[in-house]
């Protein structure tokens, strides 16, 4: 009993730490379905099918650059983990020959 109560404690713990993890991935479907969102609101005001497609595709664009300034920290340091580890695996093939 002790430890279902120990295992729930610790997902609790794990669910706290991702809060913020989880605040970034709504941020993130939020901005992607926004030309969605924003074409079905326009079509529900019964305007063209032009200012629909000139609507989503403004909306989309400006929520992409939103996405790139708001995860470029993360992008950056997976490509420098990336860079890190592929520039190990040379210098050990190196210095093994």
């Amino acid at each position: 009993m002790r430890s279902i109560f120990t295992w729930i404690k610790n997902r609790i713990s794990y669910l706290i730490q991702s809060i913020p993890d989880i605040i970034k991935g709504i941020i993130l479907f939020t901005l992607m379905i926004s030309g969605l969102l924003m074409a079905i609101l326009i079509r529900l005001l019964g305007q063209s099918g032009i200012l629909i497609s000139i609507g989503g595709i403004f909306i989309e664009i400006f929520a992409l650059i939103a996405v790139y300034f708001l995860f470029r920290k993360y992008l950056k340091s997976e490509q420098k983990s990336g860079t890190m580890e592929g520039t190990k695996k040379i210098n050990k093939n190196f210095h093994n020959k």
